[in-house]
């Protein structure tokens, strides 16, 4: 049995090699010879040993680990009414296997190009761990993706956020297949407290060689599935993940506002070979916003959204505000604003994102909403009039963003105009409706 194993690890070697081979009949014989040898118990396992054996040829393993991830995603959780290999073709990893390839991986420490291989193949397989293989190379994992997030000198920021997208895995089969909080805590508690604190410190780290939007909004990703599904876990953080969210939120606002917004400033963001910073930034609000939602949902943290409830109201208006993309195109189609803006639509912008956190406010607070809303409107009719007196061609912009968070609560107001000024803010919609 060894032997044999020997010798299909030994074709697999080889014929992965053929595949790097640039005579293209080289190639397709290799590729059609491997398709075969995927049939073979031991494939996979074969395929995450050379994926972190440093010893080989980089491009080697990096195409070990691109087949290895494909053959998770059309194998892995194939159903075992399905897997009739000697009928239909299907194939299907068997339990053994999976261990094996899961208990690999973690181990292919070293140098960045292997781990960062190993990882990205890492995270499809927590994705699919059952209660057994939890317990047995649970720990392990989560030992081994905190080494490496916390190692920002040795690894990069694309191989760290790996890390935080395997925790997030590994946090949610956690609760998915074990119900004992205990058994829970034994898993976790080794390696958990260490990653939260190395996660909270990360959203203040600035971009560049140890961080990225991504790695924020992974991180974000991380700490509200944490506070909405493992509170137990997550209680005593709080006080720590709030202040450098709202940093994040507060601080990023300037730069949404004249980049995004206004387009007054040229985009500081590129495309840095791993995706789009301008795209990467919009999904960090955008996480940040459905954290807030997930906080202000959740009664025992009332508390913590009461202490800065007019701040929070400021700045979720600021957010509100059209885009000059959203003012073209709505421009050059009146009916796509129709569209775009109706309860039902399907665009999930900052704006939308934004006005469902207040919504959420105006439900979760009611009338005691008021006097912080109050407040809110009218430190931003300030700041649009200054605006306007200036000269500044967006002013308008507060204005309306301003007007739709009044209109989302018009029957609050109405049913308690001792609690709004509606006198004002009539006079005000008037002077302003007879504006140039």
């Amino acid at each position: 049995m060894a032997q044999n194993a020997d010798l299909i690890k030994q074709a697999m070697f080889e014929e992965l090699q053929k595949i790097l081979n640039p005579n293209g009949e080289i190639r397709r014989n290799a590729e059609e010879r491997l398709a075969q040898l995927k049939y073979t118990e031991g494939y996979g396992i074969y395929l995450a040993e050379i994926t972190i054996n440093q010893s080989l040829d980089l491009a080697l393993r990096q195409l070990a680990s691109v087949m290895l991830k494909q053959y998770v995603e059309d194998c892995w959780t194939v159903e075992e009414s399905e897997a009739d290999a000697g009928t239909n073709g299907t194939l299907l990893v068997n339990n053994e296997a999976k261990t094996a390839i899961k208990t690999i991986l973690p181990q292919g420490s070293g140098n960045e190009n292997s781990v960062h291989g190993a990882m990205k193949v890492l995270v499809e397989f927590t994705l699919d761990l059952d209660e057994k293989q939890i317990v047995d190379v649970g720990p392990m994992i989560l030992s081994e993706v905190y080494r490496i997030f916390e190692a920002q000198t040795v690894y990069s920021v694309s191989t760290r956020s790996y890390a935080v997208e395997i925790l997030h895995s590994m946090l949610r089969s956690i609760t998915t297949h074990i119900e004992s909080k205990q058994e829970q805590g034994n898993i976790l508690n080794a390696v958990l407290p260490a990653f939260m604190q190395k996660m909270i410190e990360g959203l203040t780290v600035p971009n560049g060689p140890y961080s990225s939007f991504q790695l924020k909004t992974k991180i974000v990703k991380v700490l509200k599935y944490m506070i909405s599904d493992m509170s137990k876990f997550a209680n005593q953080y709080l006080a720590a993940i709030l202040p450098p969210i709202w940093q994040l939120l507060t601080q990023m606002a300037d730069v949404y506002i004249k980049v995004i917004v206004n387009e007054t400033e040229e985009s500081p963001f590129v495309d840095n070979g791993e995706g789009d910073e301008n795209e990467e930034f919009i999904s960090m609000i955008l996480q940040i916003f459905e954290f807030l939602h997930t906080i202000i949902e959740i009664k025992k943290y009332k508390g913590a959204i009461t202490n800065v409830l007019t701040d929070l109201i400021y700045i979720v208006i600021l957010y509100m505000q059209m885009t000059e993309e959203q003012v073209q195109s709505w421009h050059e189609d009146p009916e796509k604003f129709v569209e775009d803006e109706d309860e039902q639509g399907v665009d999930f912008t900052i704006r939308t994102t934004a006005l469902d956190v207040l919504l959420m406010l105006g439900q979760e607070y009611d009338q005691k909403l008021l006097a912080s809303f109050s407040e809110a409107l009218g430190k931003h009719i300030t700041v649009a009039d200054a605006d306007r007196n200036a000269g500044h061609p967006y002013w308008w912009k507060l204005y309306e963003a301003s007007m739709l968070a009044v209109g989302s609560f018009k029957e609050m107001i109405v049913k308690n105009e001792d609690k709004f000024d509606l006198d004002q803010y009539m006079n005000l919609v008037k002077g302003i409706m007879e504006y140039q």
